[in-house]
């Protein structure tokens, strides 16, 4: 165990954004554009149903998952919907080592490992029209 090389915040940031990818695909819906970098948001954008969307990604580690903290963000976010009659969602995600075998090493995001995610969906912030129109 002491040879084990953790993730960087940067690096469970991006694996958490593409699950979010991967799900959005899975549901068929059109990638436009993401950015893993802490600093931008949003992180993706798709189109859903045919209405453009705009998807915050927060990822944490067990027993943590990702939150969305500041109020800031979010109100940029649905200024920024708003300037491109998008929808805002926030997703978020957590992620546990899988060869964890106690409370602590299921916390320990080790590179190269496994992990189980969880993730539950988008949660819809707001936008120009309702969240009905995009599933």
């Amino acid at each position: 165990m002491e040879h084990e090389k953790l993730m960087t915040v940067e690096e469970i940031h991006d694996f958490g954004i593409k699950i979010v990818l991967e799900q959005l695909t899975l549901d068929g819906h059109q990638i436009v554009s993401y950015c893993p970098d802490l600093g931008t948001n949003p992180q993706i954008v798709v189109v859903m149903g045919g209405q453009l969307s705009l998807i915050l990604v927060r990822t944490g580690v067990y027993p943590n998952a990702g939150t969305l903290k500041s109020d800031n963000i979010k109100q940029r976010l649905l200024d920024q919907g708003r300037k491109h009659k998008a929808l805002c969602y926030f997703a978020s995600v957590e992620i546990v080592n899988a060869f964890g075998k106690n409370e602590e090493e299921m916390a320990r995001p080790v590179r190269g490992n496994g992990f189980y995610a969880a993730f539950e969906g988008l949660e819809f912030l707001g936008g120009n029209n309702s969240p009905d129109s995009a599933n």
